[in-house]
């Protein structure tokens, strides 16, 4: 084709591939590669050999590594996701230890890992899988309308409302919490790690 590969428009578009570099984002600036029939790539290579690659095929959008590296993403030049080559992933977390790690802050952690927030505004009674640690293991919540906080304190997301939780313990006790009403959530029952009921 009559195409340059390399052009840089009146306005500062730059184009790979394109005479007609666009700005199709709408941001003002842009880089727009076009390539062939099958997709378009970018690769990356480091000068020792390690290969990145961004490639779009067909309607798909792949970022792929050739070595066993990770990819990783950054906000606020902090790393906040992991995939491992093995596949695992991890959120606030380097070193995932499952398909899916989330990492627990210990004693500031005042919000919870996983949120099943109501579509319909914020003074709902969301539900949520919480945890809290300390120097000896990991406690697990599973609650309505409340989830561990900072310190392992109970925080229910709107007061109106009642709330229940199932908390498992790193020791071995399962603890039950249920309230209704604008009450705080309090324990009606557990299991101890001898599988007594109290």
């Amino acid at each position: 084709t009559a195409s340059s590969p390399f052009t840089v428009s009146g306005v500062g578009f730059v184009g790979i591939g394109t005479n007609n570099p666009a700005d199709t984002g709408g941001y003002g600036q842009a880089l727009d590669i076009v390539g062939g029939a099958s997709g378009a790539a970018i690769y990356l290579r480091s000068e020792n050999g390690d290969t990145g690659q961004i490639a779009l095929g067909g309607s798909d959008l792949t970022i792929r590594t050739r070595q066993a590296d990770p990819i990783i993403f950054n906000t606020n030049n902090s790393e906040r996701v992991r995939i491992t080559s093995a596949g695992l992933v991890g959120i606030n977390t380097a070193t995932p230890s499952a398909m899916l790690s989330f990492g627990v802050k210990r004693s500031t952690q005042t919000y919870p890992p996983i949120c099943f927030q109501a579509d319909a505004g914020s003074g709902l009674a969301d539900a949520a899988i919480s945890t809290t640690d300390d120097s000896g293991g990991v406690d697990i919540m599973m609650g309505s309308n409340v989830y561990m906080g900072q310190n392992g304190t109970f925080t229910r997301y709107y007061n109106a409302y009642g709330s229940a939780a199932v908390r498992c313990q790193y020791t071995g006790k399962t603890l039950f919490y249920n309230k209704s009403g604008n009450n705080a959530p309090a324990e009606s029952m557990r299991i101890d790690g001898d599988g007594r009921v109290i």
